[in-house]
C-alpha cells in the first residue's frame, strides 16, 4: 500500500515532501520535513524560555556581567550543552520532545524501537554537525527517501508521524512551515542589513552635529 500526498490547485507551494510523504517498509508514515519543521520551532521556543532564565542567572555570577568576556564563553557552553541535553533526555524517556509529541511525532530505531540515551546523545550531538553546516544537515530530511537528516543517520533513527494527516491538517502544517520560514528570514534580514544601515546612519548624524 502507498502512501501519496498529491500537490493541490491553489493554496501555498509545498515542501518537498508535501508532493509525496513515503511509508517505511512496515507500513508506518514517515514524518515530513515540514511536520519536522514545526516541532522543532517549538522545541526552540521551549529552550528560549529555559534559556533567558540560564542568562539571567549566569549575569549574576560573573563580575561585569552580561558584558564579561567569560560570561559570553559559559553562556554559549551552556546553551549547547541545554540543546543536547533537552533532545537527549526527552528522545530517550519519551522517544519525542516535547515540540515532536505536539504534533505526534515519535523517534525510533531501525528496528522500530525506542533509542537508548546513549543513541539519543549521539543524534542529538548530530545538532551540532547540522547547525555547522549551516542547516545542510537538517534540509537533507527533505530530500532523503527515508525522510533522515544527518543528526539521524548518525544515530541509525527515524521520525514517524502517529497517524496519517487529513488535506486541511497538511495544509496547515505546511502552510506554518512557510509562515516560520519566512518570519526567521526576515528577522535575519532585519538584523543582517538593515539594523546595521540605520545604526551607520546614526553614526554619521551624530558626527554631523
Amino acid at each position: 500500500m502507498r502512501s501519496s500526498r498529491r500537490r493541490s490547485s491553489g493554496g501555498p507551494p509545498p515542501f518537498p515532501e508535501a508532493m509525496e510523504t513515503p511509508e517505511s517498509a512496515d507500513n508506518r508514515v514517515l514524518a515530513g520535513f515540514s511536520e519536522r519543521l514545526v516541532a522543532l520551532f517549538i522545541d526552540l521556543l521551549i529552550l528560549r524560555l529555559i534559556a533567558g532564565a540560564v542568562v539571567l542567572t549566569a549575569s549574576r555570577l560573573f563580575p561585569g556581567g552580561a558584558s564579561s568576556p567569560a560570561f559570553a564563553w559559559t553562556l554559549a557552553l551552556s546553551l549547547w550543552c541545554l540543546l543536547i541535553a533537552y533532545e537527549t533526555f526527552f528522545v530517550g524517556w519519551k522517544a519525542a520532545t516535547p515540540g515532536k509529541m505536539a504534533l505526534g511525532l515519535t523517534v525510533t530505531g531501525a528496528d522500530g524501537g525506542r533509542l537508548s540515551y546513549s543513541r539519543s546523545l549521539r543524534r542529538a550531538l548530530g545538532y551540532l554537525v547540522n547547525v555547522f553546516s549551516l542547516g545542510l544537515g537538517f534540509l537533507w530530511a527533505a530530500f532523503d527517501a527515508q525522510r533522515q537528516g544527518w543528526h539521524d543517520k548518525m544515530a541509525g533513527s527515524r521520525v514517524f508521524a502517529a497517524t496519517q494527516r487529513g488535506r486541511l491538517g497538511r495544509a496547515l502544517i505546511v502552510a506554518a512551515a512557510w509562515a516560520i520560514v519566512i518570519v526567521n528570514a526576515y528577522v535575519f534580514a532585519q538584523r543582517r542589513w538593515v539594523q546595521p544601515e540605520l545604526d551607520n546612519h546614526e553614526i554619521v548624524q551624530s558626527a554631523m552635529r
